[in-house]
């Protein structure tokens, strides 16, 4: 299981030929919580934002390599509504989650997700700094997808676990 702040700020380098292509700036899943690529941001004054299938990179511990410069495009616009971790209109970070019987349990930091099936398997949320810092954060496991809306993501009653 790995989280998404292990992945962000990884150098991402071509497997061709060993040139660095930038940093990983966010990663993308669609609407049923699978990886589907991550964001690279480039090391050019321009910043940016370009695309790599999921299909088409290695995570490792200490970089990701991309197993092609060609692998390097942008994002489709029919998978503009993908939702990344921590950018762009449709971001996880500092959402809110919610039960579907109204219990706020707390707002999105981190994302967990199994990086063999890349898939979310769980969500590192905060209740505030003061609980932060008192008790830490809690890792909200999900046996069953999340609705994520626009402002909101709502957790079924029954795959809510701790």
């Amino acid at each position: 299981m790995r989280n998404s702040q292990e992945v962000v700020g990884l150098t991402v380098i071509d497997a061709e030929t060993g040139t660095e292509l930038g940093l990983v700036s966010d990663l993308l899943f669609d609407k049923q919580a699978h990886l589907q690529g991550i964001l690279l941001e480039e090391n050019s004054w321009l910043r940016r934002k370009r695309y790599v299938a999921k299909e088409d990179f290695t995570i490792g511990a200490d970089a990701v390599i991309v197993v092609s410069q060609k692998q390097v495009q942008n994002v489709p616009d029919e998978h503009l509504d993908w939702t990344s971790v921590r950018t762009g209109m449709y971001s996880f970070q500092d959402r809110l989650l919610i039960s579907e019987n109204g219990s706020e349990l707390g707002r999105v930091k981190n994302v967990y997700f199994q990086e063999e099936m890349g898939t979310i398997v769980g969500y590192e949320l905060s209740e505030g700094l003061i609980s932060d810092l008192t008790t830490g954060r809690t890792l909200y496991r999900t046996s069953s997808p999340l609705r994520w809306g626009k402002e909101v993501l709502v957790a079924p009653n029954d795959s809510v676990q701790s």
